[in-house]
């Protein structure tokens, strides 16, 4: 059965979103990574 333009459209939509909130998430996990990394280093050195 062929999709609809609608159904498809809306499904193309859906997975724009679910694709720009994993994107979203990868990108705050690499935020607290690097704030850790360098507060980590900071640490080190102060010694």
């Amino acid at each position: 059965m062929k999709l609809s333009s609608f159904q498809t459209t809306i499904e193309n939509q859906f997975d724009y979103i679910c694709k720009r909130g994993m994107e979203d998430e990868h990108i705050d996990y690499f935020i607290q990574f690097k704030k850790a990394f360098q507060l980590n280093l900071e640490c080190f050195f102060a010694f």
